[in-house]
This record gives structure tokens, sequence and C-alpha cells, in this order.
């Protein structure tokens, strides 16, 4: 079937291209090859026809490996009033990961990124030990576009701007002394964007290396236990910093 196929695709590809021969000439140019310069032939339609296609879908794409850094409002309210200690979950770290594609013009790009954030801390006073770690997923659309780009230069300057969704969960572990230790879980969702500006330095033809920074447009999310609202609130909003390293195809 896959040769046929081929024979078929090879048939189409070069009657198109190949306005002097007629279709009848051409079968009997192929009636008159031995078994080696059919099988030639075919392996050739094959080239011609897979080669365009991730050729062209990888020279337009670009992926991004990176740290990331954020200090964001945090959490509100009164969750975690009746503790033993205070927790500080101000300081998050994460990995980020994007996937793009150049559209439009060579300075346009649009694609998705994905990023995992957490934070964690622990705190011991007298009346016991309480330890707090929180963790986001979340999932945007980037579109990026450069301002500076030049085939003599390795120095790009970029602006990016992301939205997307999140979730976020919490575990709070608290010990009161002389009691029993509890563990509670809670969980939101929120939408963000993100506005970032960065310079990019090219290593070579398809590595560079990238730093970037900016600002997390969050809504505050109500956090909720088991389907309840707890009557506390997280808000990612803050300020960015990313480092990492580029592959473009």
């Amino acid at each position: 079937m896959k040769r046929r196929y081929a024979c078929l695709l090879g048939w189409l590809t070069v009657t198109s291209f190949a306005a002097e021969l007629t279709p009848e000439e051409l079968i009997r140019a192929v009636d008159k090859m031995t078994p080696e310069q059919t099988v030639e032939l075919m392996q050739r339609f094959d080239a011609k026809f897979w080669q365009p296609i991730p050729l062209g879908f990888f020279r337009r794409m670009a992926v991004d490996v990176g740290l990331s850094w954020s200090k964001p409002d945090s959490l509100t309210g009164s969750m975690l009033d009746g503790a033993s200690a205070s927790p500080d979950l101000d300081q998050w770290g994460g990995l980020d990961f994007g996937i793009l594609w150049r559209v439009d013009s060579r300075r346009t790009r649009l694609g998705l990124r994905f990023a995992s954030w957490a934070a964690r801390d622990a705190d011991m006073r007298v009346a016991g030990y309480t330890r707090a770690e929180a963790r986001a997923g979340q999932m945007a659309l980037g579109l990026n576009y450069q301002w500076f780009t030049s085939p003599t230069s390795p120095w790009i300057v970029w602006t990016e701007v992301s939205p997307g969704w999140a979730t976020y969960e919490l575990d709070v572990v608290n010990t009161p002394t002389g009691a029993a230790t509890t563990w509670r879980t809670f969980e939101a969702s929120y939408g963000f964007v993100d506005l970032l500006g960065g310079v990019s330095i090219r290593l070579n033809r398809a590595l560079s290396l990238f730093a970037s920074g900016g600002y997390r447009f969050a809504d505050s999310a109500h956090l909720d236990e088991g389907g309840r609202d707890v009557g506390s609130s997280v808000d990612s909003s803050g300020p960015i910093i990313r480092i990492g390293l580029g592959v473009n195809f």
C-alpha cells in the first residue's frame, strides 16, 4: 500500500512540474525502468514528499527552558491565624518551559508556555511548629516580539505578553505544643497576565542565553478546603525574573 501510494504521489508530482510529458508518456517511461530504477524513483518521491514538512515546521520553532523567581503578594486572610507559628511564603521559585513558532514575520512568535512554581517555609515557636508548602502550575499563551534582531549581531531585545490560567495548592502541617498534628490542604485557581522584557545573546545559530524581567498581574483567588471557602485568598501578582537557555531551529 505504501509503495502504491508513493507511486501515485510521484506520478502526480512529476505531471505537475513536467508539463512536456503526458500521463501516457510518463507511464511508458516507468514501464521501461528496471526494478532498481523504480525503487530509486520511489525513494526520491518519498524524500520530496516528507522533507519540506518537518523542515518548514522546525525552522519556525523555538524552545526555551529557564528558571524563574517571583515575589508575590502571597496569602491574605485569617487562614494561618490559628496555627502555632507563621511560615513566610513570599519567595517563589520555579521552572519554565516554552515552545514558540514564528508567525507573520521574523520578529513575531506565538506559542505556549508552561511553568511550575513552589514556595515552602517552616517556623517553630513556643506554641508549636508549623510548616507550609505551596505549589502552582500554569499554562499561558505567549506572544513574543523581537524589537531588535540582526544577522550581524548576537543580541536580541524582545518583549512578551502571556495571558494564562494557574492552579494553586497549599499544604499546612500544624503541630501545637502538647497536641496532635493536623494536615490541611487548600486549593485555588486564577487567571493572570505576564508582561516581560528580555535580552538574548546568541551563542551560535541554534543556542542562545536569555534573561528577562517583568510583572505578573493576577486575580485574587479565594482558597477552599474540600469545596468550602475558608476566608483566605492568594494573590500571585508581583515582579518576575527569568534566566534560561533557548534553542532556535
